[in-house]
């Protein structure tokens, strides 16, 4: 036997012993008591193995993922949308076609600004692009010739995302002066006529008469006007 075991059989011992003292040395009465702790202990030891049962049966599979019930209900609603590869490839797809929507409407845009102020939409779609430059349109009350007020769509812009607009035709005198040569669009009219947003007074023209290829009513006119005016001698030679 070691001397741990021995140990332990004095401990048990010394244990017995203060139980004896404590009952009065009967005996029978340590007994019932170490009787009731050990079945305690043995209804405790059961009831902790039905428990652990229990939890092993309803323990997740392995690699099995654990949610709450927000989750759940979130992982559930991507489930419906399709497989991943399904949904990754529409979401591709969205993007690619909304960046295509896009650049057609900036390019459209740039077209329409570059139309306004005589510009070629090349040139100003490449300064667009490389200075960074923010384009919008905005409609400015503008009086044409007659004094009438009208609003004309005009081409605003900034750097970036951040800043102050300003109009483009004095944005690019002022920050893009070497360009001005090559934006001028040498087919644009000076002056913006009815699909630019004004419209100008039209120029009417007294109606031109032909004259008449009749030679008999030119006859007629001609001897008309000279018996109007023939002279004394001649009149005195008619009758």
């Amino acid at each position: 036997m070691s001397d741990d075991d021995t140990k332990g059989d004095d401990k048990i011992s010394a244990a017995i012993q203060s139980l004896l003292d404590k009952k009065g040395g009967d005996s029978t009465e340590v007994i019932r008591l170490l009787l009731t702790e050990n079945y305690g202990l043995r209804d405790d030891k059961r009831s902790l193995k039905n428990k652990i049962s229990d939890l092993e049966k309803n323990m997740p599979a392995e690699g099995a993922l654990i949610l709450s019930d927000e989750d759940s209900k979130l992982f559930i609603a991507y489930k419906e949308l399709g497989k991943l590869d399904e949904v990754k490839a529409k979401i591709d797809n969205e993007v690619k076609l909304q960046g295509e929507l896009d650049k057609r409407d900036r390019s459209a845009l740039f077209t329409t600004a570059a139309k306004a102020v005589g510009y070629k939409d090349s040139v100003l779609t490449d300064l667009a692009e490389s200075k960074g430059l923010t384009i919008e349109m905005r409609e400015i009350d503008t009086k044409d010739e007659t004094g009438k007020t009208q609003k004309v769509p005009t081409p605003f812009v900034r750097v970036g995302e951040k800043g102050e607009f300003s109009e483009l035709t004095l944005f690019v005198e002022s920050n893009l002066k070497d360009y001005i040569p090559s934006l001028k669009d040498a087919n644009a009219d000076d002056a913006k006529g009815p699909d630019d947003g004004i419209t100008f007074p039209s120029q009417f023209r007294s109606p031109i008469r032909k004259p008449s290829d009749k030679k008999g009513e030119t006859k007629s006119i001609v001897a008309k006007v000279t018996g109007q005016y023939k002279t004394p001698m001649q009149r005195q030679k008619t009758d």
